[in-house]
Parts: C-alpha cells; sequence; structure tokens
C-alpha cells in the first residue's frame, strides 16, 4: 500500500477523515461502502483476486490478532479498529487522545519492508 501512495494519501488528508468521500451504506456507516472501494482496489492493483479472501476482513483479523500478541488493550484495540463502544460506562466522557492511541500504535511491529 506504501507503494502505491498510501502515505501520500493520508499526509494530503491533514485532519479530515482518510475516507470522507465515501457515502453512508444503508445503515448509515460509511464504513460498509469505504471497504468495498479497498477491497476493489486489493482485487484490481495488487491482483488478489482469490473469492475465498476477503480484504478488508483478513486486514482487521491480522490487527486484532497482532494488538493481542502486543498487549494493547482491547479497548485500545477497539478503538484504533474503530468498533463501537459497547459498556454504558464507556460512553462517558471524551474519546481516547491521539497521543494515547499512539502509545498503542507503537508497541505494533512494523511489517517488513516498511521500516
Amino acid at each position: 500500500m506504501i507503494e502505491e501512495g498510501f502515505l501520500d494519501f493520508v499526509a494530503a488528508c491533514k485532519d479530515s477523515d482518510l475516507f470522507s468521500d465515501a457515502t453512508p451504506d444503508r445503515f448509515g456507516n460509511r464504513g460498509g461502502n469505504a471497504t468495498k472501494v479497498i477491497s476493489r482496489w486489493v482485487r484490481e492493483k495488487l491482483g488478489i483476486t482469490d473469492p475465498r479472501i476477503s480484504p478488508s476482513h483478513s486486514f482487521s483479523h491480522r490487527f486484532s490478532t497482532s494488538c493481542k500478541n502486543f498487549n494493547v488493550p482491547p479497548e485500545m484495540k477497539d478503538r484504533l479498529m474503530g468498533h463501537s463502544r459497547g459498556e454504558a460506562g464507556e460512553l462517558y466522557g471524551e474519546d481516547y487522545w491521539i497521543s494515547t492511541l499512539l502509545v498503542e500504535i507503537r508497541k505494533l511491529p512494523v511489517p517488513s519492508g516498511l521500516g
């Protein structure tokens, strides 16, 4: 993804959402349609055409497993993955600061060839 210019794309977004142009799906979530766009890109540009492989789902599983293995607390993992907050007590207060999330992100290894 880096070779395809993803870091340039992120830099160009500045303070906005990465996929702010993604339209909401029938449930009002932008993630559903963004996932479809990413999946098409992975299949067309990267050549992963096996229908048994769901690119976005596979990325999520790998990221979740890495978080568990590198001791990222579950609530931080959920926030990093964009999962909703479930417990009533979690609804109070503000969301995590980016600096707090960065501490957890830095626990994860950089995939080979990226760092």
